[in-house]
């Protein structure tokens, strides 16, 4: 009704309320809120055009979105959010995976715009964070600060947290303070007041190195920064610290006043971004990521979409050697960028119709072969090809980097930027298989003999074949190796003769059915693994965790 009315109004609760998922509201700019002796909870969405047009206790849960009106971009943007699995994606100033109650108080008559009628637009706000942990996005504005409005007061109250989260950076400006209750973190500092209240200056975590503010307390005056209990060392207000870990940082007073070392709100300016972080992006045949390798400004968000080509299928997606989920879109965010950073995706290729018509052209391979299965799909897919033109030589040895090339071509042959990855002293840089084991020694597929050498030309044995493949399902197709390491492998009577560190690759080869053993009762670790077996295992390989191989007969 407020809305509605001439020159607007103030609503007044007469009982406690919750504007649940659909409630959404949005408040003209001469309305607001009064909770008084009640309070609101918020689970909608809520728009305003200034904070000081909620004035009471409130809280933000379960989804509830507060948003404020910002005249520079002519609409509204999320100013707090709350969510169980809220991150910094989110692109809320303040955000928590918790409830957040807050209390907002009118400001300073000065600071109200007003007329005739009276308006709400002032970005000046007095917000008293009473419960929860309200955490300041880095993902916001590239990396420049979240500036606290002029004329602004924050209030961490005792049970709440002002978390200044990894790579974000909040400032005061034009006379803002912070009023410290509760907990101040910044990264990996926890700042302990020591009875100090009021906060000012540059609270911020950039890629490790925090900021510490200021601080005062009546009648003292700052020494300084100390780490815990330690004072041989102080660290000034304003310096840089380089905090790797959960850290205690306690200000140090001495009695009396003297000089306020604080330079001023307008010392700070806010920087342009410069884009100088490079960010890798490795591409593979199958499908495309974009956008391609570029620089990135530190604190920048930026959303790689993944697009599979005809007959091809999404595998994995992989950020700095980790499985990362893509959304509904196939798209993923990397969130305020503070280092370099490499993507690759994995495309796994459909072969039915190359398999189905598939004409043989090894006169060494026969359809009555026990491996004939093996080297059409590898063949068909283009694993393998022959030793000569018409020959496969199912029974020649495979040689490690062979083998190694087998799997690459598997991923989609990708070539890895010569300024990252490793080289090993044995292998040629004209060789065949040079990118490959690059791109295996980058993603920990292969580890070479620990010399620096890679065993170039060498014969893989049995254990190294199955411990190869084994760390592409895990490094690589995402699989989870882990459901095999029950399978039983000590009633092979050879079991012994397995190197330190095989013998999970082998369980769970044998148990997921990708070897058997070569009789009832041995597994030959060290025994030299043929072209056909090879093929053989890169089919079974394929076919329970790649993409399933059509069973259409010949």
């Amino acid at each position: 009704a407020a809305n509605d009315s001439e020159g607007g109004g103030e609503v007044i609760l007469a009982t406690n309320v919750v504007f649940y998922v659909h409630d959404d509201v949005t408040l003209d700019d001469d309305v607001r809120i009064f909770t008084g002796n009640y309070s609101a909870v918020i689970k909608s969405n809520v728009r305003l055009y200034s904070l000081q047009q909620l004035i009471g206790y409130f809280t933000v849960k379960e989804g509830g979105k507060v948003f404020i009106y910002d005249s520079d971009k002519a609409d509204y943007s999320l100013f707090m959010y709350s969510q169980k699995e809220a991150d910094a994606s989110c692109n809320s100033i303040f955000y928590s995976n918790q409830a957040l109650t807050f209390q907002s108080n009118q400001v300073s008559a000065e600071n109200d715009q007003s007329t005739d009628i009276v308006t709400y637009r002032s970005p000046a706000y007095n917000l008293s964070l009473e419960d929860g942990v309200f955490t300041v996005n880095s993902s916001l504005d590239s990396g420049n600060p979240h500036g606290i409005p002029a004329g602004s007061t924050i209030t961490v109250q005792s049970h709440a947290t002002l978390n200044v989260s990894a790579n974000a950076r909040i400032r005061t400006t034009g006379g803002a303070t912070i009023q410290n209750y509760g907990t101040v973190k910044i990264g990996n500092a926890t700042l302990d007041r020591n009875s100090g209240i009021k906060m000012v200056g540059v609270f911020e975590d950039d890629g490790g190195t925090v900021t510490l503010p200021y601080i005062y307390k009546e009648g003292y005056t700052l020494r300084g920064w100390s780490i815990g209990s330690d004072t041989t060392k102080l660290y000034a207000a304003g310096s840089t610290v380089d905090v790797t870990s959960e850290t205690t940082f306690v200000a140090q007073w001495k009695l009396g006043t003297s000089a306020d070392p604080y330079p001023g709100d307008d010392s700070y300016e806010d920087e342009k971004p410069i884009y100088d972080i490079p960010i890798t992006v490795i591409q593979s045949t199958g499908g495309t990521v974009t956008p391609g390798t570029l620089l990135a400004a530190k604190g920048q968000n930026i959303t790689f979409t993944v697009t599979a080509d005809s007959d091809y299928s999404i595998k994995s997606f992989i950020v700095d050697g980790q499985f990362v989920e893509l959304d509904e879109n196939y798209n993923y965010q990397l969130v305020s960028v503070s280092r370099e950073h490499t993507v690759i995706a994995f495309f796994t290729k459909t072969v039915a119709a190359s398999y189905s018509g598939w004409d043989n052209p090894f006169s060494d391979i026969s359809s009555n072969d026990w491996y004939y299965q093996s080297v059409r799909y590898c063949a068909a897919a283009g694993l393998f090809n022959g030793t000569a033109e018409k020959t496969f030589s199912p029974e020649d040895t495979i040689t490690r980097e062979m083998m190694v090339t087998v799997l690459w071509r598997l991923a989609g042959s990708p070539v890895i930027p010569n300024d990252i990855g490793s080289t090993f002293s044995d292998v040629p840089a004209d060789s065949y298989a040079y990118d490959a084991i690059r791109w295996a020694a980058l993603f920990n597929i292969v580890q070479g003999y620990g010399d620096g050498t890679f065993g170039y030309n060498d014969a893989i044995t049995r254990e190294q074949l199955v411990t190869i493949i084994f760390r592409f399902a895990k490094n690589y197709t995402g699989v989870d190796v882990s459901q095999y390491d029950s399978t039983n492998i000590i009633s092979y009577s050879d079991v012994l003769q397995i190197s330190h560190g095989m013998a999970q690759p082998f369980q769970w080869a044998v148990g997921a059915g990708i070897v058997n053993g070569t009789t009832n009762t041995t597994l030959e670790p060290k025994g030299l693994a043929t072209r056909g077996q090879a093929a053989t295992v890169m089919y079974r390989f394929c076919s329970k965790f790649v993409n399933i191989i059509p069973d259409i007969g010949l």
